[in-house]
């Protein structure tokens, strides 16, 4: 069973590796003071900016036929092969 010190511990260790953040609750009873406390502690993921580019790691973006391809067109994100195996989606209905 994780004590509270280990909770903390795994808290603290998010919060410096940039993933949580602690942030103010305006509906604590304790809004505006220094709420040290560890039980009157908020945390959110952070807002980071990914590492990845997701324009060229999705099939669209590295196409060499993306200047033909439209919705209702012979080549579309509906008929593509490519973006079925990159979503996993061969069987899905749109």
């Amino acid at each position: 069973e994780l004590s509270r010190e280990d909770i903390k511990s795994v808290i603290d260790s998010l919060v410096y590796d940039d993933e949580v953040e602690e942030y103010a609750d305006p509906t604590a009873s304790n809004w505006g003071s220094n709420g040290n406390s560890f039980d009157e502690k908020k945390w959110k993921l952070t807002n980071r900016i990914s590492p990845y580019d997701f324009f060229t790691e999705t099939p669209c973006g590295v196409c060499p036929v993306s200047d033909s391809c439209a919705a209702n067109a012979e080549i579309s994100p509906l008929t593509c092969k490519y973006m079925d195996d990159w979503l996993g989606s061969k069987n899905l209905q749109f």
